[in-house]
């Protein structure tokens, strides 16, 4: 099925209870295949130990790869694969497998580096059509360097302007598949938002770190007077 990008591909089926409307498109034509940027790739082999990436940055690219392809599902990886420096194996530097997170939703996806050279990533999608209930949302966690770079834009907005403007982005037809990995909640980005400020406090509480950086300022008025 071909999805119009200014029509939502609706199905609308009955229950014994309510109409339920589920969200069904089919996956993209094979060969798909998306770039990894080499710096990406840089910074996560700097934090490689033995075959396996350290953190969860890695979830962050290769997301940010499949997204590029088919934007309506919500994936979840369960495993990965890299060969370390200097391997003479004939395996692919990288491998990976996911699942999208909505219930009703067959679809997997596995994405496969072959070299180093180009660093194209080959995906491969199985399972079935996509398929979301309607009153289902789901989205990817904040992680990473992408938990970083939310909050410096919460530096200068607040978390329900941030979510606002991030769904805004989002077009309708990813809007009506009900994915929503582009705009976290309001909730985790006051989680964020409030994260990142008690990093920057000298106590854990508001009163106390008030206080400290006042009298901080005052010893710091006194040494110049001194000098």
């Amino acid at each position: 099925m071909d999805i119009d990008k200014n029509k939502s591909p609706y199905i609308s089926t009955q229950s014994s209870e309510e109409d339920i409307k589920f969200f069904l498109c089919s996956l993209p034509c094979q060969p798909c295949f998306f770039f990894i940027e080499r710096k990406d790739w840089q910074e996560l082999r700097q934090h490689q130990k033995g075959r396996l990436f350290q953190g969860l940055q890695w979830t962050n690219v290769i997301a940010k790869g499949i997204k590029s392809i088919h934007p309506y599902c919500s994936f979840a990886f369960k495993r990965h694969r890299v060969k370390t420096v200097g391997s003479q194996t004939q395996a692919p530097i990288f491998t990976c497998e996911g699942y999208c997170c909505f219930e009703d939703c067959p679809v997997e996806v596995k994405a496969e580096v072959a070299d180093e050279s180009s660093l194209k990533a080959a995906v491969v999608f199985s399972g079935g059509d996509v398929c979301h209930n309607s009153k289902e949302l789901h989205r990817r966690p904040v992680r990473a360097a992408a938990r970083q770079a939310t909050a410096e834009l919460l530096e200068t907005k607040l978390p329900r302007s941030l979510y606002l403007e991030s769904m805004q982005k989002i077009t309708p037809v990813v809007i009506d598949s009900g994915c929503r990995d582009a705009a976290p909640t309001k909730n985790v980005l006051k989680n964020i938002s409030w994260s990142e400020r008690t990093k920057t406090r000298s106590h854990p509480d508001e009163l106390p770190s008030l206080k400290a950086l006042i009298d901080q300022q005052h010893g710091t008025d006194s040494d110049v007077l001194q000098k």
